[in-house]
């Protein structure tokens, strides 16, 4: 391949990567809650990284002088403190997991947590037939009363908070002191939460500022309520089209599956493998446990992946609290059934059920 035409797809893909940089901090500069819609590869993280750094620089004063602050919302306690090693001790930019940033919007209002849950059953510690509290806290995620103190449950904090949540007096107090939220990995969110988020304020256009970071292609958590695509018509919606993982022949398959969110890829030096294997011809039973339900056996699984004797693939098995196999290879997007386990680097292997997979390859 001739090098300069090399370099220009990198360059190509930097400068459309830099516009939609660009248009980002341009929405958060007017107020304009937004979703960063960002396939596998795009750059997601380094947009939300950079939109806090923006924050940070200039929204200091600002938000210092009204005690307010900035969150952002994270799945895991691990993505919180990556985020917070990157801000000042004294940041009024809060990064957290959404269970403690619930907490914290709730924790003052100990008179209607006291009755919500004193009138609600489903509230209290299992076997319970009555409950007598004077306080309310969360700490472990364990639901249970002592000494007059009821302890929540990682989902009661969540029920509450959406309970709170549909009070204006509570809304408004929460709005001035959380004028901007930014969330990581929108698409795993509690949809009852971003639902409410949506009705009280996106779609009125007031309180909080809103800014969404995912791909709703990965939703993972479906069966734990995730939301999935955030859509609003007073959302604007920023695609990410580079794609920085994967080479050519992987991104134009990728761009046959999902049309919608069309990439380019940076990917220099090399063109990329696809192979697929199709699993619609298996009569035996498929897999029923949770996240694999409708999949090949694993050993049925790691037979047609051995059939690819000519690919490099090693198969790592794990035995660890029921971990199930998965494949790595030299590719940059690995799929099982139709979903996406995991990007390495040059090669491409899909295994799909169903006819319409088959035909969009």
């Amino acid at each position: 391949m001739n090098k300069t035409l090399e370099n220009e797809r990198f360059a190509t893909a930097k400068a459309e990567a830099d516009k939609v940089e660009e248009r980002i901090l341009d929405a958060l500069r007017r107020g304009r809650s937004f979703r960063v819609e960002a396939g596998a590869g795009s750059g997601k993280t380094y947009s939300l990284n950079r939109v806090v750094e923006w924050v940070q620089a200039n929204k200091r004063e600002e938000f210092q002088r009204k005690k307010q602050n900035a969150v952002c919302v994270t799945y895991t306690n691990a993505a919180v403190e990556v985020i917070r090693e990157r801000l000042p001790n004294d940041s009024f930019v809060v990064p957290s997991t959404i269970h403690s940033f619930a907490w914290n919007a709730i924790e003052r209002y100990q008179s209607a947590l006291i009755d919500l849950i004193q009138n609600d059953e489903s509230l209290w510690p299992k076997d319970a037939e009555h409950v007598e509290i004077s306080k309310v806290r969360y700490t472990l995620g364990s639901r249970y009363t002592e000494n007059g103190v009821h302890f929540l449950h990682h989902d009661d904090v969540l029920d509450l908070f959406c309970r709170l949540l549909d009070r204006p007096k509570f809304r408004r107090v929460f709005a001035d002191k959380y004028p901007l939220i930014l969330i990581d990995e929108y698409q795993d969110s509690y949809k009852p939460i971003v639902d409410r988020f949506v009705e009280y304020f996106i779609a009125k256009e007031r309180g909080p500022q809103f800014g969404f970071f995912g791909d709703a292609w990965q939703t993972i958590y479906r069966s734990n309520n995730a939301c999935g695509l955030i859509e609003c018509e007073k959302l604007e919606v920023i695609n990410k089209n580079a794609n920085f993982r994967s080479a050519p022949k992987i991104v134009d398959v990728l761009n046959r599956l999902r049309p919608e969110l069309p990439q380019r890829s940076a990917v220099d030096g090399f063109e990329g493998e696809v192979y697929v294997v199709t699993c619609d011809d298996f009569k035996g039973e498929r897999r029923d446990d949770r996240g694999f339900q409708g999949d090949l056996p694993e050993d049925e699984l790691k037979r047609r992946i051995d059939l690819l004797n000519s690919c490099t693939v090693t198969l790592v098995t794990s035995t660890t609290r029921g971990e199930n196999s998965k494949t790595f290879a030299k590719t940059r997007a690995i799929t099982i059934n139709g979903w996406t386990r995991r990007a390495t680097s040059r090669r491409a292997f899909t295994f799909g059920r169903g006819q319409t997979e088959r035909q969009s390859l």
